[in-house]
């Protein structure tokens, strides 16, 4: 009996000479193939974010414009509703354009704001119109003001108010600072004191 055990034993250690060390090679590869993976996911999602950075470096001014526009806030009296309209246009042909790149809630949240500050689909052949204060545009525009503009805002009854309009850029905002990988943090336009183009 002595000597079964003994073979026993002898095989028992030969196998764990075998077994250990292939053991150890293949934990030592299933580990290092996992922080290859990771190492790739966290390269891909910095190209991803620098893409992001990038296409809100390309449409920030176009979106700041539409917001002092309907907030009658910084240069908004420089731009005309036709001029408006046409900078939505570059935005939408940018943002969904840019659609693999950007978060759903960041579509979302663009989405929102345009539709705060524009009537859209509004039936084939009519063009979009503007939520804001068309009395105010009038006004600041004088005697450039022309009459056909008068078509491109909605009637006052329809009218969004700043507040709305702040708000929906704020989301939006905050929904960069996601796509960015940052804390959305609350920017309070609210708060902001009034820049006026004086």
């Amino acid at each position: 009996m002595k000597e079964g055990a003994g073979n026993l034993f002898a095989w028992a250690k030969l196998v764990a000479d075998v077994l250990v060390p292939l053991l150890l090679a293949w934990i030592g590869y299933v580990v290092t193939a996992h922080f290859h993976k990771v190492e790739s996911r966290l390269n891909l999602d910095a190209v991803i974010v620098s893409k992001r950075i990038a296409f809100y470096e390309s449409i920030s001014k176009d979106l700041n414009c539409l917001y002092c526009f309907a907030s009658y806030i910084g240069a908004w009296r420089e731009i005309s509703p036709i001029e408006a309209i046409a900078t939505k246009r570059r935005l939408d042909a940018a943002t969904f354009g840019a659609t693999p790149l950007i978060s759903v809630s960041l579509i979302s949240a663009y989405l929102s704001f345009t539709e705060a500050l524009f009537e859209m689909k509004r039936g084939r052949g009519m063009s979009t119109r503007l939520r804001c204060n068309v009395a105010m545009h009038r006004e600041a525009h004088g005697e450039s003001w022309d009459v056909n503009w008068e078509r491109l805002f909605v009637p006052e009854s329809e009218r969004i108010k700043r507040e709305e309009i702040a708000n929906c850029y704020q989301r939006l905002l905050e929904a960069f600072s996601l796509d960015f990988g940052l804390d959305a943090r609350r920017i309070t336009l609210l708060e902001r004191p009034e820049i006026s183009a004086d």
